[in-house]
């Protein structure tokens, strides 16, 4: 159970790790392409589960937030910072100037992140 727990840690510290695209079906770069809300979520019984959720907004801003529910226990975070997205690199600015620049697929509906190691998140868009 403590591996459950770890896992907002283990996915805030996959997606400030360098990314590396599995597919070539993206926007060409679009820089509007990855604008909007985009959801990865985790059920891991009918009343444990995981949401993270990222709004990339048109003005160059992202809203990140997640919420966990597990052992009868709500959990929520979230960070605001900056991004610029072009030709599929994707540079997150968090609102304490750290910056990360990551490789990311974009589709119509989905959005992949994928670490140096071969592991990967699928964002699905929502909005």
């Amino acid at each position: 159970m403590k591996a459950i727990k770890l896992l907002p840690l283990f996915l805030f510290t996959l997606l400030s790790l360098t990314f590396t695209a599995c597919s070539d079906d993206d926007n060409n770069g679009s820089d509007s392409s990855i604008v909007g809300v985009w959801e990865y979520s985790e059920y891991y019984s009918d009343d444990e589960y995981y949401i993270e959720t990222i709004e990339f907004k048109s003005n160059g801003k992202y809203i990140a937030s997640e919420v966990e529910y597990y052992n009868d226990e709500l959990y929520t975070d979230s960070w605001t910072g900056t991004y610029r997205y072009k030709d599929g690199w994707l540079t997150v600015i968090e609102e304490d100037g750290d910056d990360f620049v990551l490789e990311a697929t974009v589709t119509s509906k989905k959005l992949i992140l994928t670490d140096e190691d071969g592991d990967s998140v699928t964002f699905t868009k929502v909005e």
